[in-house]
């Protein structure tokens, strides 16, 4: 869910980069620069949450972006530092991602399982819920045994629920709901 500051970054990043003819490149050096951040969280959390003065923030992003410089996203961040919101900056990575698939008409979500599903099942429930959903559909597969079987959707709160452990409880509910005469 998206709270109003990260949405209203997130949908300024957007449409800078839009007008910019940019999305795809701002889009991959933020996935670039998300990485980079997760994978050592201790910066991440010195630069986000610390109370290190604005202009040791920004030197430290300088460097970190250097090989970016003087792009719409380096300048992006820099605003946020200048802003104090650079504690925000998961929030808005998510709001530009979902502005930007959006845009493109994609709806990204996960579909859990029982037991991992094959590239083929994967490929043909995508394409089964883009006709659905009128959107090209990108699923990330999760493994939960504790479905049972079947498999479980969720795309941007919509859940479409197929596992033996949702219609076992429904079976549960049926029969809990039966008179005996």
């Amino acid at each position: 869910m998206l709270d109003k500051t990260t949405s209203t970054y997130g949908k300024a990043l957007f449409d800078l980069a839009l007008e910019a003819n940019a999305l795809e490149q701002v889009d991959t050096q933020l996935e670039t620069f998300s990485q980079a951040l997760e994978s050592t969280p201790d910066a991440k959390d010195i630069l986000i949450h610390s109370q290190l003065p604005k202009e040791t923030k920004k030197g430290i992003f300088m460097a970190a972006l250097a090989d970016m410089e003087d792009s719409l996203l380096y300048n992006f961040i820099m605003v946020l530092v200048d802003k104090d919101r650079a504690e925000y900056l998961d929030g808005i990575i998510a709001a530009f991602r979902h502005f930007t698939l959006e845009h493109f008409g994609i709806a990204e979500g996960t579909v859990a399982s029982a037991v991992a599903l094959s590239d083929l099942q994967l490929s043909q429930l995508a394409a089964t819920l883009s006709k659905k959903l009128d959107k090209t559909v990108k699923l990330n597969p999760v493994v939960d045994p504790g479905l049972i079987g079947g498999y479980r959707v969720n795309i941007g709160g919509n859940v479409f629920d197929n596992s033996l452990k949702f219609q076992l409880d429904q079976l549960k509910q049926n029969l809990l709901t039966v008179e005996l005469s």
